[in-house]
């Protein structure tokens, strides 16, 4: 793994993270957690696509793909994150 891909992996994988918990517990009760998943997954798929050239650092494949692993965790029993 090259060195200067470490600061997108570690940004993204946070960003990722950080964004789904939150966003979850927000929109949850409103919407539905389903639907507040899917939204955020459109959202963020749409980011990624717009602003990857602009902010490439944070808008990324590791941060869909840490916010999609968070998501899993989070569907397990007894939880952590």
């Amino acid at each position: 793994m090259a060195a200067k891909k470490l600061s997108h992996i570690l940004v993204g994988g946070v960003a990722g993270i950080m964004l789904f918990a939150p966003t979850i517990t927000l929109f949850g009760p409103l919407i539905g957690v389903e639907a507040a998943k899917i939204g955020l997954i459109l959202v963020l798929i749409n980011a990624i696509v717009a602003f990857a050239e602009s902010f490439p650092v944070v808008f990324n494949s590791y941060a869909f793909m840490f916010m999609t692993v968070s998501g899993v965790a989070l569907q397990e029993p007894n939880a952590k994150p």
